[in-house]
C-alpha cells in the first residue's frame, strides 16, 4: 500500500554558520595603518601624496621625539601650511 500525503509546509534549508577565521584578525591588523610608526621620509611621502594633515602630525611627533631637529620640522610645517 502506497500512502501519498501532500506537503503543506515549505522545506526550510538550514543556514550554515560561518566559522570564524583565526587569520582574519591577524591579516586585518597587519594591513591597517600603524599609528606608532613615524619617520621623516614617511611624513614627506604623506605630504607629496596629499595627506597634509597626517604629514604635519607626523612632523610634530618627530619634533617631539628628536628635539635637536624640532626647529627644522617646525620650518617644514610652516612651509606646508603656507602652501595650503
Amino acid at each position: 500500500m502506497v500512502i501519498k500525503k501532500k506537503i503543506t509546509k515549505p522545506i526550510k534549508k538550514k543556514k550554515k554558520k560561518k566559522k570564524k577565521d583565526p587569520f582574519k584578525k591577524k591579516v586585518t591588523k597587519s594591513v591597517s595603518p600603524n599609528k606608532e610608526i613615524i619617520s621623516e621620509s614617511l611624513a614627506t611621502l604623506l605630504i607629496e601624496q596629499g595627506h597634509t594633515k597626517s604629514g604635519i602630525e607626523m612632523y610634530e611627533k618627530l619634533g617631539l621625539n628628536i628635539p635637536e631637529k624640532s626647529s627644522y620640522f617646525a620650518g617644514l610645517i610652516s612651509k606646508i601650511k603656507k602652501k595650503q
